[in-house]
């Protein structure tokens, strides 16, 4: 196997759940795996991978759920980390109500300045 890089890329995505997809592709060393604008728990999601390990997944979903906070977010949202299958790294799973889809995107991309990854 030849050494992998990770680049940013054109898909197609819902169109109720682009903006999201697209502001989370925005922080530095985010891969987006898969989203949906309503799924069968009748929420939208996102899923998305981050840095080497666990650690480093984990320490970016508090970074985000601490700054979403300080923002005052005013929608509901359940972000976790989860493994499946024989993945050797978790995923993150962002999901919140359709409706709150454009207010999540605004505060992460607020407070993607303050997200220091580098």
């Amino acid at each position: 196997m030849h050494k992998q890089t990770t680049i940013k890329v054109n898909a197609q995505v819902d169109e109720g759940i682009a903006r999201l997809v697209e502001v989370l592709n925005g922080i530095s060393g985010v891969i987006t795996l898969d989203s949906c604008q309503q799924g069968a728990a009748a929420n939208a999601y996102v899923f998305f991978t981050f840095g080497a390990d666990w650690k480093d997944l984990a320490e970016l979903l508090q970074s985000i759920s601490s700054a979403l906070a300080e923002v005052q977010l005013s929608c509901g949202f359940i972000l976790t980390m989860e493994w499946w299958g024989s993945n050797k790294k978790p995923r993150a799973h962002l999901s919140c109500r359709p409706e709150h889809v454009a207010a999540l995107a605004d505060g992460i991309e607020r407070i993607i300045p303050i997200l220091d990854f580098s």
